[in-house]
């Protein structure tokens, strides 16, 4: 089954994709997780520089990690 990861914007929360995913692949699973960091009204991902810019290793880092834990949570449940 396909899994959806919709990280929302800057300033946003996790329920701003939810009905876009769900028009896109509604049979798919959705993994819509808040960002960690405080911003404006809503939240973020990922540490603003500066400059505004974002570090690209920090995204596939996150990526990366959300991905491995859904693997992991997969295998876990399905034991």
């Amino acid at each position: 089954m396909l899994t959806l990861l919709a990280l929302h914007g800057a300033g946003r929360d996790e329920a701003d994709l939810v009905k876009f995913c769900h028009e896109v692949a509604p049979q798919a699973r959705l993994n819509a997780p808040r960002g960690q960091f405080a911003q404006a009204d809503g939240f973020t991902f990922f540490r603003r520089r500066s400059d505004r810019s974002i570090a690209a290793a920090e995204v596939v880092d996150l990526a990366t990690k959300w991905v491995s834990l859904r693997i992991y949570l997969h295998l876990v449940r399905s034991w």
